[in-house]
């Protein structure tokens, strides 16, 4: 398997579990590789045909991550890593190699984005217990400084592809959690545009 690791689930004692027999939680949807001879022999919630795809996979201590791994601690596991541990559940255990950081003009590995999916949009997700995030606990202790690269990405990537997207409801809400939060971190919309113009300088060519 090759792809960008993850740690997506919590809480840490579940993810420690997890990672203590496969390395990883999870690979990154949008950067990875598997086999398909696999993956068909997956048919559980995360992956079959009645499965939600963006769900939250929630487990209570005691309860069986996989067949081979307890939850220490009540917590959740997000979609690709309830797939991953199915997948590495049905078969041995295969070598993960880990896709590394960008490659100017070949390749942008925007780390930390499914992350900030999981911290901010989560109630966008079909998920079995949504989560209604307070702005004032998201960003206790956080700086401006520490997290605006991250919605430079967002920004960048949902300005490229809004327009081929055809849910109107589900962007007017990704607008407004969106818009929400970067107000809350005192993050200006021109401010987000000349950053993102100087990424995609950066990365000229990978950007169209």
């Amino acid at each position: 398997m090759l792809g960008s690791i993850g740690f997506h689930a919590q809480p840490v004692e579940n993810a420690n579990a997890i990672t203590a027999k496969y390395k990883t939680v999870r690979l990154n949807p949008f950067l990875s590789f598997w086999k398909k001879e696999y993956i068909d022999k997956i048919n559980s919630y995360c992956c079959s045909s009645k499965g939600k795809l963006f769900s939250t996979f929630n487990f209570k201590a005691g309860d069986k991550i996989n067949s081979k791994i307890i939850a220490p601690k009540d917590g959740w596991l997000d979609a690709m890593g309830k797939l991953f541990v199915e997948y590495m559940d049905r078969e041995k255990a295969l070598p993960i190699f880990e896709i590394k950081e960008s490659q100017p003009n070949e390749f942008s590995h925007f780390g930390g984005m499914s992350s900030i999916y999981r911290r901010f949009f989560r109630t966008l997700e079909d998920a079995n217990d949504p989560v209604e995030y307070q702005v004032k606990d998201i960003f206790l202790n956080r700086k401006k400084e520490q997290i605006i690269g991250y919605w430079v990405n967002y920004y960048t990537l949902y300005e490229l592809v809004k327009n081929d997207i055809p849910f109107e409801d589900y962007k007017k809400e990704y607008e407004k959690i969106f818009e929400l939060n970067t107000e809350a971190l005192g993050i200006s919309l021109e401010e987000l545009r000349q950053a993102s113009n100087r990424l995609k300088n950066k990365y000229n060519g990978l950007f169209i």
